[in-house]
C-alpha cells in the first residue's frame, strides 16, 4: 500500500493543515487587534490635543487653528476623492515604548510639535534621567519621523535589527522597530498612521 494513498496518513495530513490554518487566523487577528488598539489609542491623544488646545483659549493658537481648520482642496478625479480623504483624516502619530530600570511607560504623541527627550521637561517632552536638558529631539518633516542629537554629550544611539549608530545633529530617519537608546533608558518606537 502506498503512503500517500493511506487514509490514516491523509487524514492526518488534512488535520495538520487546519490546526497550521487555524494558528495563522488566530495569530492575524491578534496582529490587526493590536493595529487597532493603537491606532484608537492615537485617535484619543489627538482629540485630547485638540481640547487642550481649545480649553488653552490662547489667542495665537486659536488663529493657527482657525487657519488650519480651513483647508480646502480641488479633486477633479472622482476615484481618488475616497482615498484622499482617508489621507487628509489620518494624523501621524507616534508610539515610544520607554524601557528603564523599574518600569514600562507608554507615550502616544504627535510629532507635529517637536518632541523633546531629555532632563529639563520643556513643550512636548519625556523626562529620562541622567541625559542632557534636552537629549534628542524627535521630529516630523516632509510625512516621515526623525531623530536628531542636541545634547551636550552624543549619547543618543539608534538600534535597527542588528546595526547600531549614533544619531547626529542633523536627523536620522526613524522606522517602526526602531529603538532610541539614551545610557540605561531605551525607547521602541511605532509610527502609527
Amino acid at each position: 500500500m502506498d503512503i500517500l494513498t493511506n487514509p490514516v496518513v491523509s487524514g492526518v495530513a488534512v488535520a495538520l493543515t487546519v490546526v497550521l490554518v487555524i494558528i495563522f487566523l488566530i495569530r492575524l487577528g491578534r496582529v490587526r487587534s493590536r493595529k487597532n488598539e493603537l491606532k484608537r489609542l492615537a485617535e484619543d491623544r489627538n482629540r485630547e490635543e485638540t481640547l487642550d488646545n481649545i480649553l488653552r483659549n490662547d489667542k495665537i493658537e486659536r488663529r493657527e487653528m482657525a487657519s488650519k481648520s480651513v483647508p480646502y482642496e480641488v479633486n477633479y478625479s472622482n476615484k481618488n476623492k475616497k482615498e484622499s480623504k482617508e489621507r487628509e483624516s489620518r494624523k501621524i502619530m507616534i508610539q515610544l515604548i520607554e524601557h528603564n530600570e523599574l518600569s514600562i511607560r507608554k507615550h502616544i504623541l504627535s510629532p507635529e510639535n517637536v518632541i523633546q527627550i531629555g532632563s529639563h521637561p520643556k513643550g512636548d517632552s519625556i523626562l529620562v534621567a541622567d541625559v542632557s536638558p534636552c537629549q534628542c529631539q524627535i521630529f516630523c518633516y516632509q510625512d516621515e519621523i526623525y531623530i536628531r542629537d542636541v545634547g551636550e554629550r552624543k549619547l543618543t544611539m539608534l538600534k535597527r535589527g542588528k546595526k547600531k549608530v549614533f544619531a547626529d545633529g542633523n536627523g536620522t530617519s526613524l522606522k517602526t522597530g526602531d529603538q532610541i537608546i539614551l545610557g540605561k533608558v531605551f525607547f521602541d518606537f511605532t509610527l502609527i498612521k
